[in-house]
């Protein structure tokens, strides 16, 4: 088995976003994955070690005794340790994130949603009927029920249905009026008798 002595700074990089990919998947820290990806990765990246698909085999190969030897012998190897360290330290960084919720499930959905949502808006047909209808109802933002006139714009348009009466009821909507609000009137203590 040939062993190299160095590798190129893509490769370097690419042998750390492997793992932080692999042991976050879905966000979530998965440790067995972080080692046996570390392992993986470096036998790759130093050596030209062929590894299987299988998932049991790949986890053999990892652990059998060659592998053993070729990563004790790059213990010794500058870039080797260098790389080791970045990828602790891609780990530990992670991790925090994702424990202090800079990278919560809200945050996850929330990027899926926007995903969904642009992939959505990009395959639309935009034609004038549309453009319309969404002028129709910003142009009706100023009034008191702006979510309501949004909606009722885009029925009129056909763009929404409307829900049946039972879809409705079983959604607690059974009026369909909707009461004004009030406007609220400051009065200061010394006007107030």
């Amino acid at each position: 088995m040939k062993i190299k002595n160095t590798i190129s700074f893509a490769t370097y990089k690419t042998i750390i976003d492997k793992v932080i990919s692999d042991t976050f998947m879905n966000d979530v820290y998965t440790p067995e994955n972080e080692d046996i990806s570390t392992r993986v990765a470096l036998l790759l990246a130093f050596t030209d070690f062929e590894f299987s698909e299988d998932k049991n085999k790949m986890w053999e190969q990892a652990y059998s005794d060659e592998a053993n030897e070729v990563l004790d012998s790059l213990y010794l190897n500058r870039q080797y340790i260098a790389l080791q360290r970045a990828i602790d330290k891609a780990v530990q960084h992670r991790l925090r994130m994702v424990e202090n919720g800079s990278m919560s499930l809200t945050d996850y959905a929330l990027s899926q949603f926007v995903k969904t949502l642009n992939e959505k808006v990009q395959g639309l047909d935009i034609t004038d009927e549309g453009i319309k209808a969404v002028t129709e109802a910003v142009n009706k933002s100023n009034e008191t029920d702006f979510a309501g006139n949004l909606v009722d714009a885009f029925v009129e348009k056909g763009m929404l249905a409307k829900p049946s009466r039972s879809t409705r009821r079983a959604n607690g909507q059974r009026s369909t009026t909707r009461k004004k609000k009030e406007p609220i009137e400051f009065i200061p203590d010394d006007k107030k008798e």
